[in-house]
């Protein structure tokens, strides 16, 4: 299986009274040339594996890729998140994972699934145990690759160990020009193991788009205000990178400053596939375009200069730290089920 550069998230396609024109839009995004789409059982509580089956009904030359491992309505593991109406908890147990794997199935409309991927480690449920459970369901021509998701590298090793002869296919995780964690954690693993590297929330939440540029101030309400690295000198000083390298580059290439985004992470080294959400039909294309800008050595240097010189202060302070613990079954919501454009 080849993965292609851009890969549609479907993390925000579910919810009340929007299915139809997220089927459309979905589907819409398949006939535009987006060959792979990402989803989750928990995207939803199931509601994007749903749309997104409906809106591939009879596309057999799209990939779909869905995760196991975060259940709810169980009380095995530790609790990852509340709402209101769920408790998600971590549950990679081999029964819970073969019974994730059949009501995906069921949801997407599919015989067999692309690639599965651990969602989040579950330490109550040996790594070799999980991945004999997706051998099991390899073997059973329902899964066709397998991955892991938010996993350290000491976990993604001995997930390759367990797997054997079978090749650990992918490790999914955060990676964009403002979170470079994965520079120094997950891509080396990646490229020990020889396995693709998936880089989800490649636009920092929208914040790489130059939506909030222009002195637009995060509303209290909006989830992004709870980040601290979105702190309003953060973002001054996260505006002035965008300005100095992405914005040049934008405007010799006719393109915006989230294609350029985009178009650097898709060549980045060792990253294989960018995961990127839309929420109209014309943000998927656009999108998709940045697969087609080539930006030249220089301008790729610029861009990294640019982020790597960045001093974000995102260090949280004891008033600050009460009120995000106060909150923090929303913050663990909003990390999983994040927004991105």
């Amino acid at each position: 299986m080849e993965l292609p550069s851009l890969i549609f998230g479907a993390m925000a396609h579910h919810g009340a009274g929007d299915d139809e024109a997220r089927v459309a839009l979905m589907r819409g995004a398949a006939d535009a040339g987006f060959r792979a789409f990402d989803t989750a059982p928990l995207y939803g509580f199931g509601a994007s594996e749903r749309n997104l089956g409906r809106a591939l009904k009879g596309r057999d030359d799209v990939l779909v890729l869905t995760k196991v491992g975060l259940t709810w309505g169980d009380t095995h593991g530790d609790v990852l998140f509340e709402t209101p109406t769920h408790q998600v908890r971590k549950d990679s147990r081999p029964e819970s994972v073969l019974r994730e794997i059949d009501q995906s199935l069921e949801r997407l409309g599919r015989d067999k699934i692309d690639l599965v991927q651990v969602h989040h480690p579950d330490v109550h449920v040996p790594i070799a145990e999980t991945m004999s459970a997706l051998l099991d369901a390899r073997a059973a021509g329902k899964v066709g690759a397998i991955g892991v998701s938010n996993h350290t590298p000491a976990q993604m090793r001995e997930a390759a160990r367990a797997l054997g002869d079978v090749r650990l296919f992918s490790a999914q995780d955060r990676y964009n020009l403002v979170y470079r964690e994965a520079e120094a954690e997950e891509l080396p693993v990646c490229r020990e193991l020889g396995c693709a590297f998936l880089a989800f929330s490649p636009l920092a939440q929208g914040v790489l788009t130059g939506a909030l540029m222009g002195g637009r101030r995060l509303d209290p309400s909006d989830w992004r205000s709870g980040d601290p690295k979105y702190r309003e000198k953060n973002l001054r000083a996260i505006h002035a990178a965008m300005e100095a390298s992405l914005r040049p580059a934008a405007r010799r290439r006719g393109a915006t400053l989230g294609q350029i985004a985009l178009a650097w992470l898709i060549a980045e080294r060792d990253v294989t596939s960018v995961i990127a959400g839309a929420r109209t039909l014309e943000h998927a294309t656009a999108n998709l375009g940045a697969a087609t800008v080539e930006l030249d050595a220089a301008e790729r240097a610029a861009i990294r200069g640019a982020f790597e010189a960045l001093r974000i202060d995102d260090r949280v302070g004891r008033r600050e730290r009460a009120k995000r613990l106060a909150g923090r079954g929303l913050a663990k919501l909003r990390k999983v089920l994040g927004r991105d454009a």
